[in-house]
């Protein structure tokens, strides 16, 4: 099989995998942990317009050029008339289209209101278990629930770019302080030095790299990074199984959610008046303490 033929057997397992997760469970227990292991998975959050489909598409060419396959996931804001992914388009990726080492994939949040869906875990294996070397995963935006990109990938990327002043303080509650690499970008913008300031006087202590992408400036600097910290990982011992560990408890956290998301909309029952962070940690720990009542403690 070459690589058109199997990127779109892949498009449509992926296909079937939104519309019928569950057919895919019994592929998740086949899953070869050591395998999936040489695997990288890279998280990439931000706000929307710090650039972050321009980075990935950067640093997804870099890693074409040691002849790796990059798969890319782009978690997008749901249509509200096809229910689908609203930027599908990907016009910022374009110049990888033609190169058929990469594969991406527009996939909508499907309005879980948790920066992630269930159907995103089993679409990262697929692409794994398909010989893709590097997988982004993009999510709709910044915030606390994007955050939950961290538990699904083995590294995470916070994208600001200047203009981002104003969320710097809400993102140092979450965001900032769970991204292992902070990445500064459009640096060649005069306005960058008022966000270099906002930084100072926050005092972020983060691993940080200051990129161009319009000007492709720092970006190999920026993926030198991320392979030092990505190998030091995972070296340590017993990483990839406490790993999937985590993945696989958030995993089970979003499919609860969102079947009781189902029987809340069939109920008329109001979830906008909730804060939907709290009430979902709520079922999540209820949920664990009844299993663990069950088993004696």
């Amino acid at each position: 099989m070459n690589d058109v033929e199997r990127n779109m057997e892949i498009s449509k397992l992926l296909s079937d995998v939104e519309k019928e997760p569950k057919k895919y469970h019994e592929f998740l227990r086949k899953i070869d942990i050591d395998e999936l292991c040489k695997v990288d998975i890279i998280g990439v959050f931000g706000s929307s317009g710090s650039g972050k489909s321009s980075l990935i598409g950067k640093l997804a060419k870099l890693y074409r050029d040691e002849e790796k396959k990059v798969g890319i996931i782009a978690i997008d804001p749901t249509s509200s008339k096809s229910g689908g992914a609203f930027l599908g388009d990907r016009i910022r990726m374009r110049d990888l289209f033609e190169d058929h080492g990469v594969f991406i994939r527009s996939v909508s949040e499907k309005n879980t209101g948790l920066g992630l869906n269930s159907s995103i875990f089993s679409m990262v294996f697929i692409l794994a278990s398909n010989g893709f070397e590097k997988i982004f995963v993009e999510t709709v935006g910044s915030g606390q629930t994007s955050v939950d990109i961290t538990s699904l990938c083995d590294l995470s990327l916070l994208v600001i770019s200047p203009g981002s002043g104003d969320e710097i303080q809400f993102m140092k509650a979450g965001g900032i302080e769970q991204a292992d690499i902070l990445v500064l970008n459009k640096s060649d913008l005069p306005e960058f030095e008022f966000l270099e300031l906002e930084l100072r006087n926050a005092m972020i202590q983060k691993r940080t790299v200051r990129v161009s992408t319009i000007k492709n400036e720092n970006v190999d600097l920026l993926k030198d990074e991320i392979e030092v910290l990505l190998s030091k990982r995972k070296k340590s011992v017993g990483y990839c199984r406490e790993k999937m560990k985590k993945r696989l408890k958030k995993h089970v956290e979003l499919i609860l959610f969102e079947n009781l998301r189902k029987v809340l909309s069939s109920i008329e029952f109001d979830l906008s008046r909730y804060d939907v962070e709290m009430l979902r940690s709520r079922i999540v720990e209820d949920l664990y303490f009844m299993v663990k009542n069950e088993k004696g403690g």
